[in-house]
């Protein structure tokens, strides 16, 4: 077929490639699977179906074992939403540790009951006003019973391991120190969601779907009502609105109380009453109405927007705002500076390839620069507005975050181990290119060599002197002290 032109396109007349006929031939080469197919995301979808299915076909059927695959699988599901909400990154690893340890002891709990029955007596010492036993009929009465019998503890349960990867993070080193550790509000509602998530899988699939005989025999499991075993699902996928809720906002008010450490115990305790009232609330609610009832639907949407709105606060007042990837989401749109690519240098003498070229800066037009900017003359005619490294640009090093705009100077003391070169004390100056207007760099004013390392795995090094053109992903070694574009 001819096109309109009455020639025939070189890519209608070409055969199909192998990769064309079999994708997947390049995308094994390439890993684009990994990074754009979802199929990780996907076959862990495939994965609980498996054995969920497996598990149900059983005769009879293993009913612990599609209880955990549901809970479980409901679990990462809901602590990925609030990842991807919050817009930081935790090792994986990490978050998964917090779930263990909720889950552990919230099974610990639902086996032996002692902590439970710890707090039901001290509701004892409630006064009497207050009909705590199961004779409670008034909301207020079934408040109060929940309060102090399932809000406090399990809130405190949960919290736990947020407050060890606190008191962890002030031990370590920078970076694991801002990996572990609780640095800020985001932090503590991550951590804390998480947690709690680890805490109501295990609840869900050993006090409400199993049920468990724990004063006569506590190893023995029967399945519970007909009705139980179909709440199973809609329990796990909502506690987004329940347990990670309650936690995820007592966790920014920890997160809160390090970056606003003036009146910090008020804005904790702030936050634990907070948590554990809507933690009451609802569980009074549903004591009361039933999980069918339309007020226990507001009182869970009322809780989500309460997590919510701690996470977009979060956000807002987060020192690493800059490089918040939920914040930034939709830098790539029209209108967007585009982000240069990755430049490391080195001296023009090295045998270095394409990827490792310096930026052209003129030692003579800097040294002009200079002199006109301290010779009192007359006003400079305004050029137009200056242009700015966007925000994607920060410079993460030595526990401090730094925004890299042009003209940006970093001084000595600002990053260990390095001095300046000169007596003005600049260890690094945010130049632009004069070649390629829009590009920006970080030149080398210091007196030691960096190492760099590209986001492909390039490695380089920039001499004093010498610039690395901007780019996420690069990741310096100043002397004792390591940095990362963000």
């Amino acid at each position: 077929m001819k096109s309109p032109g009455g020639k025939r396109s070189q890519s209608q007349g070409a055969p199909p490639t192998v990769s064309e006929i079999i994708p997947t031939i390049r995308m094994l080469e390439t890993q684009e699977w990994i990074r754009k197919g979802s199929v990780i995301s996907i076959s862990m979808t495939l994965v609980a179906v498996f054995v969920m299915e497996f598990a149900a076909l059983q005769d009879p059927p293993w009913y612990e074992i599609y209880a955990l695959m549901v809970v479980c699988f409901m679990a990462v599901e809901s602590v990925h939403t609030i990842y991807k909400l919050c817009g930081i990154r935790k090792p994986y690893w990490w978050l998964a540790t917090m779930a263990a340890v909720t889950f552990i002891t919230c099974r610990f709990i639902a086996t032996d009951c002692n902590i439970y029955a710890a707090f039901n007596k001290f509701t004892n010492y409630i006064p009497n006003m207050l009909q705590l036993g199961p004779q409670a009929t008034s909301f207020f009465d079934q408040w109060a019973k929940h309060y102090f019998s399932a809000a406090v503890p399990e809130e405190i349960i949960k919290i736990s391991p947020v407050i060890i990867a606190l008191i962890l993070g002030r031990f370590l080193h920078s970076p694991w120190r801002e990996r572990l550790g609780v640095r800020e509000p985001l932090d503590g509602v991550l951590l804390g969601s998480t947690s709690a998530m680890g805490f109501s899988a295990s609840e869900t699939a050993y006090r409400y779907f199993l049920s468990l005989n724990c004063m006569t025999n506590p190893g023995h499991f029967q399945l519970a009502h007909d009705k139980v075993a179909l709440l199973i699902f809609p329990r796990a996928l909502g506690e987004v609105a329940g347990h990670a809720a309650y936690t995820g906002f007592l966790g920014y008010a920890i997160g809160l109380a390090i970056v606003r450490p003036s009146r910090r115990w008020f804005t904790l305790l702030s936050g634990f009453v907070i948590a554990t009232l809507a933690h009451s609330v609802y569980d009074a609610t549903v004591e009361l109405s039933g999980f069918y009832s339309i007020l226990s639907l507001f009182v869970a949407i009322a809780c989500y927007v309460l997590l919510a709105a701690a996470i977009l606060k979060a956000r807002e007042i987060s020192p690493t705002r800059a490089y918040n990837f939920a914040t930034n989401f939709m830098r790539g749109l029209p209108g967007d500076s585009a982000l240069p690519a990755p430049s490391a240098f080195s001296d023009s003498g090295s045998n270095q390839s394409s990827e490792t070229k310096p930026l052209a800066e003129e030692k003579a037009s800097s040294e002009t620069t200079a002199r006109q900017e301290s010779t009192p003359q007359a006003a400079p005619v305004p050029v137009g507005p200056v242009k700015t490294v966007p925000l994607a640009f920060t410079l993460y090093v030595a526990g401090k975050v730094i925004l890299l705009t042009h003209g940006f100077r970093i001084m000595a003391g600002e990053i260990p181990g390095l001095s300046a070169s000169a007596e003005d004390g600049i260890l690094a100056e945010v130049v632009s290119s004069p070649k390629h207007p829009g590009e920006f760099g970080l030149r080398n004013c210091s007196t030691a060599t960096w190492k760099i390392r590209l986001p492909g795995g390039v490695e380089g090094e920039v001499p004093p002197g010498k610039a690395i053109r901007l780019a996420r992903g690069i990741i310096f070694t100043f002397g004792d002290a390591r940095g990362e574009i963000l």
